[in-house]
């Protein structure tokens, strides 16, 4: 062994000692006369120490945040800290979309991060949902108490037209008996020479202005527009009704007469397109539960029947059956129309939401799921889809009478 092979040989032992000691170590140069092995020797104690240095330094890096840092390739010593690099790239990637609002990301290759990650996605999601219920039920409940506003306005002149009505429907009669008793004046003052001009202008004016007639058409105009105030009655009662706020809890509500509201009101939807057959039982138990969610199901379910009708193609008008009855603990409601029903293959996704079958801009897929929220989870009934295809849908919601589960059971509402 040459003198310049020991130099480089106790080079690499201070080397190696350093290394084990933690401290940094400079590279060992193997020049001058050496033999191939030792060299090869010095080459390997240099590469292992760059090795380390990076790992030192890609350590340090990690340690302060920085998963930015470039780490040379062909260097499968630090192949696990590179793994571990990629995947925090990938999560602070995924924690950037979640702060910018997109929280459909999942982790499952972190172990307790991982864990931690989904937990807070999933706490967002729901923190995101609550606040978009208590948007819509703030919307809903400001638009039920302008509905109701607006109906209260339109039902003060309604009364007054209604009065005024039935006024002339009871001064017709007299009126009839005052024409009667003059043209039966003119009739005799005809025959006196003195009164026969004047009898002959008044027969004139009779005959000119059709008042025989008049008075004839009068009781059936006027009973017309009386049924037609009455109509208008129902409408604002039953906007009333239906646009009412509520209660947070569970109340005992008449299904029928729910439905029937929700005829009244939606009728400018379905008048034009469809018949309505109603199949309800006179006695059906009242219902534990949240009546105007449940006018909003019903709503939803009726508008979605005129659709179907209206999509269908078929000569109008259709036929929307509305019926209700009581099956042990449960009240059923069906809403049946005439179209051409629910394809087999859509039924177990028609409630998801954002699904929808109706052309873009037409729909949002949001109705029947959130039917199926209102009915399944917060009334703990159930609603499905069923009828045969080309002959129209049937939607059957299923309530509990004593409106127990759902959300609020357990507090023992109602």
């Amino acid at each position: 062994m040459t003198a310049a092979e020991r130099a480089i040989l106790i080079e690499i032992a201070s080397r190696v000692s350093a290394l084990a000691e933690g401290r940094p170590a400079t590279a060992v140069a193997a020049d001058g006369d050496v033999g191939a092995e030792v060299r090869a020797v010095a080459e390997a104690v240099n590469g292992l120490m760059a090795n380390l240095s990076v790992l030192c330094e890609l350590s340090v890096a990690l340690a302060n945040g920085r998963i930015d840092f470039d780490v040379p390739p062909r260097m499968h010593l630090l192949d696990s800290l590179k793994s571990l690099q990629a995947s925090l790239r990938h999560l602070t990637w995924q924690t950037q979309e979640v702060a910018a609002g997109n929280l459909n990301h999942r982790v499952e290759f972190l172990g307790e991060f991982s864990t931690a990650f989904n937990r807070m996605v999933e706490a967002l999601r729901e923190k995101e949902r609550v606040e978009r219920e208590v948007m819509q039920s703030a919307r809903l409940a400001s638009i039920g108490q302008l509905a109701a506003g607006i109906a209260h306005e339109i039902n003060t002149p309604v009364q007054y037209i209604g009065d005024n009505l039935r006024y002339i429907e009871a001064a017709l009669p007299k009126l009839d008996q005052g024409m009667s008793s003059a043209r039966e004046l003119a009739a005799g003052a005809a025959a006196i020479p003195e009164l026969a001009s004047a009898a002959s202008r008044f027969e004139d004016t009779l005959e000119r202005t059709r008042l025989a007639r008049v008075m004839s058409e009068l009781p059936a105009a006027v009973g017309e527009s009386l049924e037609g105030v009455a109509q208008i009655g129902r409408i604002v009662l039953s906007m009333k009704e239906f646009s009412h706020p509520g209660t947070t809890a569970k109340t005992s509500s008449d299904i029928n007469h729910a439905v029937e509201s929700t005829l009244t009101v939606s009728r400018n939807s379905w008048k034009h397109l469809a018949v309505i057959e109603r199949n309800l039982d006179p006695d059906l138990p009242p219902v534990i539960c949240h009546a105007g969610e449940i006018g909003q199901v019903f709503l939803n379910l009726i508008l979605n029947a005129a659709y179907a009708i209206e999509a269908s193609g078929k000569p109008l008008p259709g036929r929307i059956v509305v019926s209700t009855g009581r099956d042990g603990r449960m009240v059923e409601i069906r809403i049946g129309d005439s179209g051409n029903g629910v394809p087999v293959a859509n039924r177990e996704r028609i409630f998801e939401p954002f699904f929808t079958t109706k052309p873009v801009g037409s729909g949002t897929g949001q109705g029947l799921a959130i039917c199926r929220d209102v009915v399944s989870v917060k009334h703990g009934g159930s609603i499905e889809v069923g009828g045969d295809e080309g002959e129209g849908a049937v939607f059957i919601v299923r309530l509990p009478i004593d409106g127990s589960g759902g959300v609020g059971a357990a507090k023992g509402e109602g």
